[in-house]
């Protein structure tokens, strides 16, 4: 890595790639360690060394879930699953060896993924519905869904923000995962086989270690995700937008 630095010499480096399966990350720590943790700190180590401004994604998995608000980035962090751990270990060691350097938490990132990529809740469930197959979605899990256009267009803001620092970058609006994920169920004819659920009812547990997936986070006290302070101007409006992009 250090040579390749040494080749381009670049101004900024924004990294993006991440082990972000927390049910995964539960058990297999090593690799989440490698790729969440000393992988970060040799980008931020070369990026400190060439002069680079290093622009990280990080996560609201860093939280516990556990206030009735959204957080901000004065909020102190508090992970309760081992992928939230990492990432926040992933800051804690940018901002301990970058002096140029802007960490940016994004919550359920939606939009038409590229080849190869697993996709997001909306064209997870989407998949699916279309494969006549059963969803359970959680209901009781709140979070500020995010717009792919707005992170890039955050994430270039930061490029010659003059300050350090902890940036939360979100949508507007409060929802459910059940919100987003199953507000184009209608359109394909597939109301039957789309099902709201609490947490650990159904078939769909595989984010049993989401800090977000707790009872108390009814309508009207919705506390998760993170502030939108430095939120992009997306809503409903726009989950319809990204249904067409997959399909619905």
């Amino acid at each position: 890595m250090e040579k390749l630095f040494q080749e381009v010499q670049p101004d900024v480096v924004i990294n993006t790639s991440a082990l972000s399966v927390p049910d995964y990350c539960e058990t297999h720590h090593a690799e989440a360690d490698a790729v969440n943790i000393t992988a970060v700190e040799h980008l931020a180590e070369c990026c400190e060394a060439g002069g680079s401004r290093f622009i990280h994604l990080s996560t609201d998995f860093v939280f516990g879930g556990d206030t009735d608000r959204p957080y901000t980035e004065e909020d102190i962090p508090a992970p309760v699953n081992y992928y939230g751990y990492t990432k926040l270990e992933g800051e804690k060691r940018i901002a301990a060896v970058c002096r140029d350097y802007a960490i940016v938490r994004v919550v359920v990132v939606y939009g038409a993924a590229l080849p190869g990529q697993h996709g997001n809740v909306l064209q997870l469930v989407a998949n699916r519905l279309r494969n006549n197959e059963e969803v359970f979605v959680v209901s009781d899990q709140w979070r500020t869904p995010t717009f792919v256009g707005d992170v890039s267009q955050g994430v270039e803001k930061l490029i010659n923000h003059p300050q350090n620092g902890i940036y939360h970058l979100c949508g507007s609006e409060c929802l459910t995962i059940a919100d987003i994920g199953l507000s184009g169920s209608g359109r394909i004819g597939a109301e039957s086989l789309a099902h709201p659920s609490r947490h650990h009812e159904g078939d769909e547990r595989k984010d049993t270690t989401s800090p977000f997936q707790r009872a108390e986070y009814k309508k009207g006290t919705p506390g998760t995700g993170v502030s939108a302070a430095h939120a992009g101007g997306r809503n409903k409006a726009d989950v319809r937008m990204v249904n067409d992009a997959v399909g619905w």
